[in-house]
């Protein structure tokens, strides 16, 4: 007896509809695998963290708060910060004095180490400004190694400048008519003091030297030496130019 068999309609789809359907399942995948589920937890009675993590510790991506003026927010390893993030913390000291802090780069075992960029101002009771800091280069536990710095106080001189390469160190203070041309100030020998160190190398002078025979021989030799490597440092005053107009003490 013949068997009867059923008919069956096959539906064949286009290629480019299969294709399409295929990528937004891709995509539908890939998207829960990119976004991990982030948690709000209390660390304690003042710290609060929400983000990603591991055996109940942030690790990954989220943001931690000490209070509602310190927190920090990036990349966490087994619940220290690592990674690359940003840390901000504003406090008032016994004086009354408003000192505000930013930190944005690398980080290592739950301090600052590696490249960033460190901002600290500090502002008096009547509100005004009365110093500010700027740190651009590598740190290693919250300690600045290596770069530019830059601060601007209300201070007799006003600015002070340090600049640090391995075993080469230039410090500079200097007043505000200086800061339009620092490497002309710098040719006239005219700014308020330097001390320049490379290796043995160590070269120093100041506007305010005493007239001593030994320190005018000295302060001589100095502006000689430091003169003829203007080449050299200028692309660092340069920087210093820069670094001073975003520390205005206003």
């Amino acid at each position: 007896m013949r068997k009867l068999m059923k008919k069956v309609t096959l539906v064949v789809l286009p290629l480019a509809l299969v294709a399409t359907f295929a990528t937004a399942s891709l995509m539908e995948v890939s998207s829960a695998q990119a976004a991990p589920a982030k948690e709000w937890v209390k660390l304690s009675d003042s710290t609060t963290y929400y983000g990603e993590l591991s055996n109940g510790q942030p690790n990954g991506v989220g943001t931690i708060f000490w209070g509602d003026k310190k927190q920090y927010s990036g990349q966490f390893a087994y619940g220290k910060r690592s990674g690359s993030g940003k840390y901000m913390n504003e406090y008032v000291d016994q004086e009354g004095k408003t000192h505000k802090v930013v930190y944005n780069g690398a980080w290592s075992d739950d301090s600052m180490t590696g490249k960033g960029t460190c901002h600290e101002s500090i502002r008096e009771t009547d509100g005004t400004i009365s110093m500010q800091d700027l740190r651009i280069g590598t740190f290693k536990k919250g300690q600045f190694l290596s770069g530019y710095r830059a601060q601007h106080a209300v201070a007799d001189p006003d600015y002070a400048f340090t600049y640090k390469n391995g075993d080469e160190t230039l410090y500079v203070m200097t007043i505000n008519e200086n800061m339009t041309d620092m490497v002309k100030a710098w040719k006239n020998a005219s700014l308020f003091f330097v001390d320049y160190k490379k290796g043995t190398i160590s070269k120093q002078y100041s506007v305010v030297d005493d007239l001593t025979e030994n320190t005018q021989l000295f302060r001589q030799t100095s502006i000689k030496y430091l003169k003829r490597i203007t080449p050299h440092v200028t692309p660092v005053l340069k920087k210093f130019e820069e670094m001073s107009k975003q520390i205005p003490l206003k």
